[in-house]
């Protein structure tokens, strides 16, 4: 076992790390923060660890989910003709690492983000989670909405990619049909058993 000496690319604040979920990539670990690095992480053949640091177009939100040769970030961007910031989910791709236009769009930072390769699904302070297919991308996609009664946490896709689960800072885990727009009763489960988390904080 090697150890080796860490390195910090990232300012304070919100640090996430992902893999490939399509398990095509099981070398490197990426990474984002609430600044505009983004880090991909390496461990090379003499067991010390290389970074590849690079800049994105606009500030992150610590939110990202990667799938094959896709990395997809959350980031503040602004708009060319009113000037307003936008909270936005947009596409990477490693190779030529330039952003694509905005997947989703939401009024408060997004602060979760997951892909199966299939549908791409995020959810953000204003209580809200949206999701849209990748491979009907062409303009005429629809965007599936959830509405929520607290802050989202965490998202995950099952493996079968029928279901969604979403952890809120209500205490509660949800469990939704992955088909937009099915708000039934029948469509929801919620779980309530664990302490409700009202903020976030970051320990010093």
């Amino acid at each position: 076992m090697v150890i080796t000496r860490s390195k910090r690319i990232h300012a304070s604040g919100r640090l996430t790390l992902a893999v490939d979920q399509s398990q095509t990539d099981r070398k490197n670990i990426y990474c984002c923060s609430s600044d505009d690095t983004f880090g991909l992480w390496t461990c090379n053949e003499r067991g010390s660890i290389d970074v590849d640091i690079r800049n994105t177009s606009d500030r992150c939100h610590g939110a990202l989910a990667v799938f094959g040769e896709d990395v997809y970030l959350a980031q503040t961007s602004q708009d060319v003709i009113t000037g307003v910031d936008q909270q936005v989910v947009v596409r990477y791709g490693l190779s030529s690492f330039l952003p694509s236009h905005a997947f989703l769009t939401f009024s408060l930072e997004v602060t979760a983000l997951v892909t199966n390769g299939i549908y791409l699904i995020a959810g953000s302070g204003d209580f809200m989670v949206k999701s849209v297919r990748l491979d009907n991308i062409s303009g005429q996609s629809s965007i599936g909405r959830y509405e929520f009664e607290a802050a989202i946490l965490n998202i995950s896709i099952s493996p079968s990619g029928e279901y969604f689960a979403v952890s809120t800072s209500d205490g509660n885990v949800h469990i939704r049909p992955i088909q937009k727009n099915q708000q039934t009763s029948t469509s929801k489960k919620s779980i309530a058993k664990f302490k409700a988390c009202n903020e976030f904080s970051i320990a010093k």
